[in-house]
Parts: structure tokens; C-alpha cells; sequence
């Protein structure tokens, strides 16, 4: 069995913690980061991975076996809509939305297209 590909989004404290665990696992490999930031292009390349500037960049080259967001909390939702109409499986961290509404609207994206989305707490 292959190793799943993960891709991190956000390359911040918590996005670098997820990519300690993922590079330390037998079971999968980092194979993006995503942010647009340039130490984030730099920590990308120091880890011998590819760096995208957003999911959409990421969704167009290739597409991961699963995608953790630990972005700003306003940007998950809209983040976790993408995952799902690229049908990629996403670990979200909490909070999985900025509002209420973004909120339902995640939930009801999940459910129509039966997708797998996690929240990380």
C-alpha cells in the first residue's frame, strides 16, 4: 500500500505542526504546502516539496489523497467548499467557519456531495 499524499494549507504554527506529524508518519507523505506567503515558499523547498499560492493552484496540478486547512479562521469554510467540489477529504481546524452561515453552508456542500470533511480539535 501506497502512502497517502497530504497537502498542508497554511504555514503557520499549526500547519507546521501537522507537517512534524505527517513527515514523521510510515503511513503518509507531505506532498504540498499551500500559502501564498514567500517563507512559506521557502519552508516548501526546504522540505523538498511543492509550494502552491492557493487550492486552486494545488487542485489544477495534482490532487492529494486528503488536505489539512489550518488557515485563518475566516478563510475554512470557503477552503473546505474547495476540498469538496474537488472531492478531496480535508481536516479542517476549528473553528470550521467565521459565521453561522458560513457554517451551513459548508455543512450543506458536505452533505450533497456525501464528502469527507473532519474538524481538528
Amino acid at each position: 500500500m501506497r502512502d497517502l499524499q497530504i497537502a498542508v494549507v497554511g504555514a503557520g504554527l499549526i500547519g507546521r505542526r501537522h507537517v512534524e506529524v505527517i513527515c514523521g508518519s510510515s503511513q503518509c507523505s507531505l506532498c504540498a504546502i499551500v500559502d501564498p506567503s514567500s517563507g512559506a515558499g521557502q519552508f516548501a523547498s526546504v522540505l523538498g516539496v511543492a509550494n502552491f499560492a492557493s487550492l486552486r493552484d494545488l487542485f489544477q496540478e495534482r490532487k492529494p489523497d486528503g488536505v489539512i486547512l489550518a488557515t485563518p479562521n475566516q478563510l475554512h469554510a470557503q477552503q473546505g467548499i474547495e476540498c469538496i467540489a474537488a472531492q478531496v477529504p480535508a481536516i479542517i481546524e476549528k473553528p470550521v467557519a467565521d459565521t453561522l452561515e458560513q457554517g451551513l453552508e459548508l455543512l450543506q456542500a458536505a452533505e450533497a456531495a456525501n464528502a469527507k470533511i473532519l474538524v481538528g480539535h
